[in-house]
């Protein structure tokens, strides 16, 4: 049974950052990952203001990616 309710911001920024801790998963898949997470977020920013540390660790983990994928 499906419901129209969503999951809390906060646990799709938990969800991100536990992303980046996964070996298994290569740096085009985290990247990607993160970018329809932040991209999620992005949809209602008036709760961004509960949950700024978490959010900028997530930004900072996808800048570390990109500086990787463009590095190589």
């Amino acid at each position: 049974m499906t419901s129209k309710r969503e999951t809390s911001l906060q646990s799709y920024i938990y969800l991100g950052l536990l992303i980046m801790k996964v070996k298994k998963i290569d740096i085009y898949q985290k990247l990607n990952i993160t970018l329809k997470i932040l991209d999620k977020l992005s949809v209602n920013k008036k709760n961004y203001k509960y949950y700024d540390s978490l959010l900028i660790s997530l930004i900072n983990q996808e800048k570390k990616l990109i500086n990787k994928i463009v590095k190589q």
